[in-house]
């Protein structure tokens, strides 16, 4: 529920447009944003997902496939490099993993501090190896 609510915001931008590595980075910026200002909920979501899919929606069952076939059309086009998209894709790993599938270990860190680590990361998995 609460873990998707964000990602459409950013993925509009991507909608229908070829997203390279630098606007795939800024994509992942503005959801880092958007997460870590909600970031007590989304670590709520996902310490208690069994109780909450009990109360699931049908309508959000929608937007979160659309939000995944936009992010599937990102990593599978073939314009882009194979590398940038594995690249792409395990940067959006790195912004899921940093804030929500750690658990608690985390949870002292504030916020403009894990942020910035979490950015860090994507920088370093997106950075163009011959610049």
């Amino acid at each position: 529920m609460a873990s998707w609510a964000a990602t459409p915001i950013c993925l509009r931008t991507a909608a229908g447009q070829t997203v390279t590595p630098e606007a795939w980075g800024s994509l992942l910026s503005e959801l880092l944003d958007q997460m870590l200002a909600q970031r007590k909920i989304f670590l709520m979501h996902e310490r208690n997902q069994a109780a909450l899919e009990k109360l699931h929606r049908k309508d959000h069952d929608d937007e979160h496939d659309d939000i995944q076939q936009r992010v599937r059309q990102a990593l599978a086009d073939p314009s882009l490099p194979l590398r940038d998209r594995v690249r792409m894709a395990c940067s959006l790993g790195a912004v899921f993993g940093g804030l929500l599938m750690a658990g608690g270990v985390f949870d002292d860190v504030p916020n403009a501090e894990l942020g910035s680590l979490i950015r860090d990361a994507v920088h370093d998995l997106l950075a163009d190896p011959g610049a």
